[in-house]
């Protein structure tokens, strides 16, 4: 019953984070499709270096995330997901430590073949929430 409740408030928050991009004009691609291995690498790793400070009794971090969709505007891929981190103590192996699971947007910059990243957004906590 627990799981399903987290399930049903996981998804409200993907609709309404989406509802949101899309009424700013975005058109959406389809899911992960834009999204190479590299890219998903880079975005993975973008992540961890970025909390690998705030967990620094983990003895290892791992990122995943879900993409919804992609928009690309002047060379500028966005990329709206999901993204779970989490780091957890090596020397047990056992429970996760320390975590974040929220929706976001990263920016990647095409140039030439290759891409960098450009910009990473996430919402604001407490009533600043729904409005970032």
């Amino acid at each position: 019953m627990r799981n399903i409740l987290k399930i049903n408030i996981l998804l409200l928050f993907v609709v309404a984070f989406l509802s949101g991009c899309n009424g700013n004009g975005i058109e959406l691609k389809d899911g992960d499709r834009n999204i190479t291995e590299e890219m998903d690498e880079m975005i993975s790793n973008y992540i961890i270096q970025n909390y690998s400070s705030s967990s620094r009794a983990t003895g290892k971090q791992f990122e995943v995330q879900k993409v919804y969709g992609t928009s690309e505007t002047n060379r500028v891929l966005s990329v709206y997901m999901w993204s779970y981190y989490g780091g957890f103590n090596k020397s047990t192996g056992t429970a996760t430590y320390a975590g974040r699971s929220l929706p976001a947007v990263i920016q990647l910059k095409k140039d030439l073949a290759h891409y960098s990243i450009i910009k990473y957004i996430e919402p604001q906590d407490g009533s600043l929430y729904q409005s970032s």
